[in-house]
Formats: structure tokens, C-alpha cells, sequence
């Protein structure tokens, strides 16, 4: 049921003004009487309307101010269902300004006008604001595409004595390498760079390695913190395998009066940790322990860590070996060394010398993956027609034996290979630095942390992992620290050649001939007086005054 109540107001002639205040009273009086009667019949009705007209005769302000009090005395209503709606006519209510006629308006279609005005300029600022947060937050990314989270080139030694190090972070010195054409005036200088996110483990794990061996570290459990494991109950547990097996291998010694070291303890631990540990076929990717341990699954690394830690613990004499894509191990005892392949079950079984080499270059990883000496690798890559015993004479060639602390570096180095494979290149040269810090010596190493930022600089160049943006800036950041660490590595110039030529050539198409100057100006420092680059310019100077 609905109820509305019209309250007219009659108008007075002009000759009548001095009652109209008396009428006033009298028809206010009227509507309270209306009110209170219907007031006590609708107390409960959720639809009671009251509409008002103005009478004609009073201003809009005053007829505002009496009606507002009307609406106020009625407290024993239901407020939260009652409705007052005011009639108003455009002669009734005309503002003076124009702009309050707008905004008010002065019937139902124009008041929509504004609401609508407003939502479209609410909702423009809006997107202006987001499109700007998320152009900061694009350039922010893009900023930090360089991970300095992850990894900083500070500079060098000579100019970063007062460097502050995070309590997060490591300090990993690059010393000059080797050059194959020594000019002792273009030596560079040694080179400071910032590992982030060390957590103390590791941090105690490099500290510990300082003096080149392990005096709070054993070598299997720097195994397991370089590989990233924490858990002290997994450790616990994987450790006691192995000392199950170097318990029953000592105890059937001990039965056949072997208590010394010797080659028949030396083979019972090699082929116990292949019948109970290592029970899988080699796999190039496992190079972590706890994956061993899970899997059965074991590769050159994490066969030769395994047997050198039980060889410790039974009192043999066994270091280990490393040559380009490949680790190994040795025993020595007495005067008499012997060499083992750990990735190989049947070692122990092989007669002749073509076979033990066979077994062996089965398990070398390729050159060009594992970043060897070049002229080594081409050489054996253009015989064809060498015998397995001449190849691994070849290889041998780079063969070095490395302490315990220098093993756990192969597998950083292993890390590195595989997330250069996946292109975190960020976090492959973290893992070749870690493998530097513990083995500063380690050309593999060196080589494949250079081919890593290389890499990285023409991935940002070409915009592949930057949501298609060419970020030739970034590029040529990477490219001149690379150079400025290692000028012997060819590819740096080669490829900031090629990033500068492209970033002057698309700035120019764009007709941003100015910042093409710049860049060429910038370029010319580093590539002074290049042919390629200054041809390009003249060019586009050309073609720009024509």
C-alpha cells in the first residue's frame, strides 16, 4: 500500500499580504494534524511517502528552513522507510550562478549530467595514475633486469677499499688471468664483485676455505651446503649411509687380515658405494648428493665426492682429479698411485689400457659444453682417427690434482653450467664465482663466467627476456665491466661493436638523431676511432641534412 500525501498551498491576492503570515500558521498547523492522525495507522508501513510543493510565495531558503523542521518532528516514525520528496519547479528555484545550475541542474535528465562529468574525470585520473605506476614499475624491473639483488659489479680493488659489504652478502676478488701474449702494461687490475643472499652457512663455508682446506668443514657436509641442502636430519641421515658402508667394508678387511690401507679396501669401498648408493645409470645432472641419495642417478662430480669422502674416513690417500668436462680420483699408496673412475661399476673389472680409456672418455663431458682449453678441444675434435687411449692422453694434458676445497668448487661450477644452459644468467655467474672463491685457480671456471655475462649482454640487447625492449644500455654496461675484468676475452669487443652500432641504427630510425650522437659519442670512448661506427654516423648525419 502506498499513501501520498499532497499538501497544496493556496495562493492570496495582493491586496491580502498582511495575512499571509496568519494563514501560514494556520496551514502549518493543518499538516502537524495530518501527521499525527495518519502517524498512528502507518507507524509500520515501509512505503509512506510525503511529497511536498513550495508554496509559491516563499523564497526557496525559507521553505527549506520550516519544511526541514517538519520532517525533524516526526520521531516516532520509522526513519529508515521514510521518504520526502520536494517538488521543486524551475521558476521556483533558478540559482544565480551558472555553474551551480549546472552542477545542481534543474530538472532529472541534466542532474545526471554531472555524476556522469565527474565519473569521467574520476575515471581518466585513475588510469593516468595507474598507466604511471605501472611504467614506474615497468622501469624499476627493467632497471633491476642487471640483478643486483642477486649480483653486483662493484669495480675495482684499487677503487672500492671503502666498500661497505651487506651482512647478506660476499665479497669475491678477480684476479688478473694469465694472458696467452703478455704486455705487462695491459694487465687489468684486480676486480671486486658482490655476491647477495649468502645465507651464514655459506658465508662460514667461504671463510673456512680461506686458508685453501677445511678446519670447521668436513668434505661432505661443504657438499652438502654448497648444493644448497640444510636440513641437519637429511645430512644426518645420508651421512650414516656411508658409514654403514665403511663399517661392513672394514669389518670384511678386518676378516681377511686387510687392516691396512690397500687396493682390496680401495675396491670394496668403490664397488659397495655402486651396489648400495649409486644403483642408477650416470646422469649428467646430478651433481648434488641428496639427489644421489634419492635417485641412485650420479655423475663425475658427486661419484668422485662420494668416493673421496668414505676414502678419508678409511685412511686412504685419495685425492681427487680434475680436467676439462670431467672429475676423477686417485689413491696413492706408497710410491704406487691409482687412478679411478668413479662413474664407471666395472673399473675394477677392465684389463686393458683401451678399455680403462674407453670407460673414461664415455664420461668426459663435451668441450664445447663444459668450456675447455679451445686449441686442446679442436685439436682432439680434428683427429678423428685417434684411438680412446690418445684422446685421454690429449685431455690429460689439462689434468690437475685439486684439494678437497677445490672439489667442492666443481660443483658450483656444474651449478653454473646448468643455469647458463637455462639462461639465469644472473645466478650462473654467482655459481662461477663461488667456484672462483674457492678456487681462484679454476680456468673452466673463469671462462665460463665470462662466456655467462657475455651472453647476458646480448640477451638484454636483443630484448628476448625483456618483454621485447632492446635494452642496448644494459648491454653495453655488461660488455665494457666484462672487458674491463678479462681483455683477453675476444668476444667483449666484438660484441660491443655490435651492440653500439645497432643502438645508434634504431635510435636514428626513430628520429632521435641526438640521443644517436650521444651513444656515438659514448661508443667512440670505448671503440676509439672505429671505422664501423664512425661510417654509420656519417650517414646518418647525412641522410638528417638532406
Amino acid at each position: 500500500m502506498r499513501h501520498n500525501f499532497k499538501i497544496k498551498h493556496i495562493n492570496q491576492d495582493q491586496d491580502q499580504d498582511q495575512n499571509k503570515d496568519q494563514d501560514h500558521i494556520q496551514r502549518q498547523s493543518r499538516n502537524q494534524n495530518y501527521i499525527r492522525n495518519y502517524q498512528r495507522d502507518f507507524l509500520n508501513n515501509s512505503h509512506l511517502n510525503f511529497r511536498f510543493k513550495p508554496p509559491d510565495y516563499l523564497s526557496e531558503s525559507r521553505f527549506l528552513r520550516f519544511y526541514t523542521a517538519e520532517i525533524h518532528s516526526t520521531n516516532c516514525i520509522n526513519r529508515s522507510h521514510l521518504n520526502f520528496r520536494l517538488e521543486l519547479s524551475a521558476s521556483a528555484y533558478q540559482p544565480e550562478s551558472r555553474l551551480l545550475r549546472f552542477l545542481i541542474g534543474t530538472n532529472r535528465a541534466s542532474r545526471i549530467l554531472p555524476f556522469l562529468f565527474l565519473f569521467i574525470i574520476f575515471l581518466s585520473a585513475f588510469v593516468s595514475f595507474a598507466n604511471a605506476a605501472e611504467n614506474q614499475n615497468s622501469q624499476q624491473k627493467n632497471e633491476d633486469i642487471l640483478r643486483q639483488d642477486v649480483l653486483r659489479f662493484v669495480g675495482p680493488v684499487s677503487e672500492s677499499l671503502n666498500f661497505t659489504i651487506p651482512d647478506d652478502a660476499y665479497l669475491v676478488r678477480l684476479n688478473p688471468r694469465r694472458s696467452t701474449k703478455p704486455e705487462p702494461s695491459k694487465i687489468p687490475p684486480a676486480y671486486n664483485m658482490l655476491i647477495r643472499n649468502v645465507d651464514p652457512a655459506e658465508k662460514a663455508l667461504f671463510q673456512d676455505a680461506q686458508d685453501g682446506k677445511w678446519d670447521n668443514f668436513n668434505l661432505f657436509r661443504a657438499a652438502m651446503i654448497a648444493e644448497g641442502e640444510r636440513d641437519p636430519a637429511k645430512i644426518k641421515i645420508y651421512e650414516s649411509k656411508l658409514d654403514s658402508i665403511l663399517q661392513k667394508v672394514k669389518a670384511k678387511n678386518q676378516q681377511n687380515n686387510n687392516r691396512e690401507p690397500s687396493e682390496i679396501l680401495t675396491r670394496d669401498l668403490f664397488e659397495s658405494l655402486h651396489r648400495e648408493i649409486m644403483t642408477r645409470p650416470y646422469d649428467i645432472n646430478c651433481t648434488n648428493l641428496s639427489r644421489v641419495f634419492e635417485t641412485g642417478k650420479f655423475n663425475c662430480v658427486s661419484a668422485t665426492v662420494l668416493f673421496n669422502v668414505v676414502g678419508e674416513k678409511a685412511g686412504l690417500n685419495v685425492i681427487a682429479l680434475e680436467m676439462p668436462g670431467h672429475a676423477l680420483s686417485r689413491v696413492r699408496f706408497g710410491n704406487k698411485e691409482m687412478d679411478i673412475e668413479t662413474t664407471c661399476p666395472d673399473w675394477f673389472k677392465l684389463e686393458n689400457r683401451e678399455a680403462i680409456a674407453a670407460a673414461t672418455m664415455q664420461y668426459v663431458a663435451k668441450p664445447e659444453s663444459a668450456t675447455p682449453n679451445p686449441a686442446a678441444g679442436n685439436n682432439m675434435n680434428n683427429k678423428n682417427t685417434m684411438s680412446e687411449s690418445e684422446k685421454l692422453m690429449e685431455l690429460s694434458k689439462n689434468l690437475r690434482e685439486i684439494t678437497p676445497v677445490q672439489l667442492i668448487a666443481t660443483i658450483y661450477y656444474n651449478h653454473g653450467v646448468d643455469l647458463f644452459n637455462e639462461k639465469k644468467y644472473a645466478e650462473a655467474a654467482v655459481a662461477n664465482l663461488k667456484a672462483l672463491q674457492l678456487d681462484p685457480e679454476n680456468d673452466s671456471a673463469w671462462v665460463n663466467l665470462m662466456k655467462t655475462v657475455n651472453n647476458w649482454a646480448l640477451e638484454l640487447s636483443s630484448g628476448n627476456s625483456t618483454n621485447g625492449i632492446k635494452r642496448y644500455d644494459l648491454a653495453a654496461i655488461l660488455l665494457d665491466q666484462g672487458w674491463y675484468i678479462d681483455t683477453n676475452y675476444a668476444n667483449f669487443k666484438t660484441n660491443q661493436l655490435h651492440v653500439y652500432f645497432n643502438w645508434i641504427h634504431d635510435l636514428a630510425v626513430r628520429g632521435r638523431i641526438d640521443a644517436a650522437k650521444e651513444v656515438f659519442t659514448y661508443a667512440d670512448k670505448r671503440l676509439p676511432n672505429n671505422p664501423v661506427l664512425a661510417k654509420l654516423m656519417d650517414t646518418i648525419i647525412t641522410k638528417t641534412e638532406k
